[in-house]
């Protein structure tokens, strides 16, 4: 039988060594949660090959892309005006980009109405496409038809 205080001792050891172990993982833990980028949670990753990608944010829609692509909100809702002032002109995928950044930007509501319109322009795409001349990889037909978005709802 061992003495009363060599247990307590061989305890204290143990007890020594338990904290060290966890003082070590708290701060290995600390600096984990400090190597973590902060992330919006309102803002999106997205990116639509070869349209959009949200890292920039780059824009390639055509003549819509510089407004769209613009970190001035004045600059961005002026392409939003004159979007709307040609909105029976407009291709799907210039709606889809639209509404991307109109969510980004924290025009929520105005971003769900251009999101199912190019939603519904996307449809009426496909259905209108006569696929027989659509073409194959590259060609316009082909890329708008792989583009339109068959994940959201389709």
């Amino acid at each position: 039988m061992r003495e009363p205080w060599l247990i307590l001792l061989c305890s204290a050891k143990t007890m020594k060594k338990l904290l060290l172990a966890l003082c070590a993982a708290n701060l290995a833990w600390f600096a984990l949660e400090a190597a973590q980028p902060v992330s919006n949670a309102s803002h999106i990753d997205v990116y639509v090959t070869p349209y959009y990608n949200s890292k920039g944010p780059s824009v390639s829609i055509g003549r819509f892309s510089s407004g769209l692509a613009s970190g001035k909100e004045d600059e961005f809702l002026a392409t939003i005006g004159r979007m709307k002032k040609d909105w029976n002109q407009l291709t799907f995928p210039e709606l889809y980009v639209a509404a991307i950044r109109l969510y980004d930007l924290g025009y929520r509501k105005e971003a769900v109405y251009w999101f199912y319109s190019a939603q519904y322009r996307g449809r009426q795409f496909v259905v209108l496409l006569d696929q027989s001349k659509m073409g194959s990889i590259g060609s316009a037909g082909f890329e708008l038809f792989q583009a339109r978005m068959p994940s959201f709802n389709w």
